[in-house]
């Protein structure tokens, strides 16, 4: 983000925060990774995160795309397996992955299992970049230096995103881009190549968003009176969904197959009556809906429609009914933490709640709130809860519309249960043992070894033979490393 305190802002652009250097936003972003890496979880027990992961270590073997058949994968070109997810995620994993299996024969670890902590720190730097953007729009919208610092700390740390970064789910990265793109639009210098790359990644990261691009170029055309942006929008989103037509077809000779018939999108689904249930289901109901999960944008919302003469208001709108559309039709039962679609209108509700200058106790109220609401996950998976219900007959579908067993309520419950099982686990024998892949109607909770240990890395230093209590001073450290670089960094860089 260079020269970005000297930036001349076109008319309703904003501006970003005075004073604060390129070194400067290398600190923020440095001091929320530190924050970030320093609660990782020990690995990831997604169907998404475990399908990808796969990829990424089918193309450090030398396999290329091909990966074992289970659960998330179809059988495509040549009769072998293929995912049936995101490619972009999987390959820039390759590289972390590949230095965490370094760093497992230096420590004698197992490769797998540190390869795979390795590739989780992807979603976790992208949360960090987010923040850093969260901070850069929020400043933008009018807010002061620190309630902007806030803001982003809302995103990573209080709302879906928290849990979301700790896994290998795709909607950190696609979040990240998003952020980028629409900073590509905000600037006026060579960063605005960022927009039409943002876009062409973004659908490379998760292709139903692939109407994010397009509605964002489109605002700031019509805002700024001119076709430019949009023209870069189609091009981003022509380039992106070329290149997953290539994707597809390598893997299943077609390029318009995604992975078999719960992959694609037919217009029957698109009835009013389904359509209505989709947007109670992912908007207000105590299962999935964003607002509870999320409570940041509430205020969000409020705030943008309030300033919508402004382009980042409306902007923050565009991208929410965006992300919302092609979901519409098929909102899934999955074992999902809130909504999940709608990740990528976290970061600019958030920046829009925090800027807002009346009201100003509701943005701190409500990040306290979602603070709360996260806690749990920091300490157990949030899938252990699903798996349970599903181990008792209860399918995910019947947690959305019921308040008390809601996950927001239940996982306080089964996280205490995961914590009570990993006092009594042998880390080492976690560490090396596999775990079955996940499935889609829930995996026995006895079988999954994460569910014996609680939620952070450091709790399965033990198996590379050092101490605990070591490995939580590291992770204190860090934190509070992150802490200082955020509230207090060096006089010489501001």
């Amino acid at each position: 983000m260079s020269a970005i305190a000297t930036e001349q802002s076109r008319p309703d652009r904003g501006r970003a925060m005075p004073l604060l250097s390129e070194w400067r936003w290398g600190l923020l972003f440095a001091g929320f990774a530190l924050m970030l890496v320093a609660i990782m979880p020990p690995g990831d027990v997604t169907l998404d995160g475990h399908s990808m992961q796969e990829v990424t270590r089918s193309i450090l073997d030398g396999h290329g795309l091909k990966v074992a058949c289970q659960e998330g994968t179809a059988v495509g070109r040549g009769g072998a397996c293929y995912s049936t997810f995101y490619p972009l995620q999987s390959l820039l994993a390759v590289p972390l992955m590949a230095l965490g299996r370094g760093v497992a024969h230096v420590v004698g670890g197992p490769p797998t299992f540190v390869g795979n902590v390795f590739a989780l720190l992807l979603p976790v730097l992208a949360a960090a970049g987010t923040a850093v953007f969260t901070i850069d729009f929020a400043g933008r919208l009018g807010a002061s230096r620190g309630r902007a610092l806030l803001a982003g700390a809302t995103v990573v740390f209080a709302t879906e995103l928290a849990i979301y970064g700790r896994t290998f789910h795709a909607e950190s990265l696609a979040t990240l881009l998003t952020c980028m793109l629409v900073w590509g639009f905000l600037r006026t210098d060579r960063w605005r190549l960022l927009a039409p790359v943002g876009i062409a990644l973004l659908i490379l990261a998760k292709p139903e968003l692939v109407l994010i691009g397009l509605a964002v170029g489109a605002v700031f055309a019509l805002r700024e009176r001119r076709p430019r942006p949009f023209v870069g929008a189609v091009i981003g989103t022509a380039a992106g969904t070329i290149l997953y037509g290539i994707y597809n077809y390598l893997r299943f000779v077609s390029f318009t197959n995604f992975g078999g018939a719960d992959r694609q999108e037919h217009l029957s689904n698109f009835v009013p009556w389904k359509v209505v249930k989709a947007i109670g289901l992912l908007g207000i109901s105590p299962g999935r809906g964003f607002i509870w999960y999320s409570p940041i944008v509430i205020f969000g919302l409020y705030v943008a429609w309030k300033r919508r003469s402004e382009t980042l208001a409306v902007v923050a709108l565009a991208v929410l009914v965006a992300a919302l559309i092609l979901y519409l039709g098929n909102p899934g039962t999955g074992a999902n933490w809130a909504d999940r679609y709608l990740a990528p209108a976290v970061p600019l509700l958030a920046a829009c709640a925090w800027s807002y200058r009346r009201h100003v106790a509701i943005a701190p109220a409500l990040a306290l709130i979602g603070l709360v609401i996260a806690l749990p996950t920091f300490a157990g998976f949030y899938e252990r809860y699903f798996d349970e219900k599903a181990q008792a007959g209860v399918p995910n579908s019947h947690l959305y519309w019921s308040v008390p067993h809601a996950p927001i309520f239940g996982v306080w419950g089964s996280t205490v249960r995961q914590v009570n099982a990993a006092r009594h686990s042998d880390v080492y024998q976690v560490a090396h043992a596999p775990s079955p892949p996940p499935r889609k109607g829930g995996t026995p909770v006895a079988q999954v070894r994460f569910y014996k240990v609680v939620n952070q890395w450091w709790w399965m230093t033990p198996a590379a033979h050092v101490p605990r209590i070591l490995g939580l001073l590291v992770a204190l450290v860090m934190f509070g490393g992150g802490v200082l670089l955020l509230v207090r960094p060096p006089r010489r860089l501001e």
